[in-house]
């Protein structure tokens, strides 16, 4: 692979690392953000694999990665739209929104604390 796509892959890592810190916090657009530089990484990866061995293994650990970041973004939009929802909700619809509002929360929290493991590695670790 010529220097010009290596210095590109370079600076997608060095992006994807730029949001690593701040998404370890678990704010929902700090995460996006994350999940935003993994997709363009793996994505600018991919084509490499066979040109770059290290990118194979690079690939590899985004893509689980990739899913999980891609998982927990759907619950984050689930429950601003609910959120939204409750606002607007007549009183007797409250109860049974709150209930699913709930079980959404835990399921965020359940799947942040799987993430945010896999999220504390040292980035080299993360990333082989």
């Amino acid at each position: 692979a010529g220097r010009p796509v290596r210095r590109r892959l370079r600076r997608r890592l060095r992006r994807f690392r730029a949001w690593l810190d701040p998404a370890r916090g678990g704010r929902p657009d700090l995460v996006h953000g994350l999940r935003i530089a993994a997709k363009k990484l793996r994505y600018h990866a991919e084509p490499l694999e066979d040109a770059l061995p290290d990118t194979a293994a690079l690939v590899k650990a985004l893509a689980p990665l990739q899913e999980e970041l891609g998982a927990l973004h759907d619950l984050d939009a689930r429950l601003r739209w609910l959120t939204e929802r409750i606002a607007l909700a007549a009183q007797h619809h409250l109860p049974a929104l709150a209930q699913l509002l709930r079980r959404l929360l835990d399921q965020r929290k359940a799947r942040w604390q799987r993430l945010s493991r896999t999220l504390s590695q040292d980035p080299d670790d993360l990333l082989a």
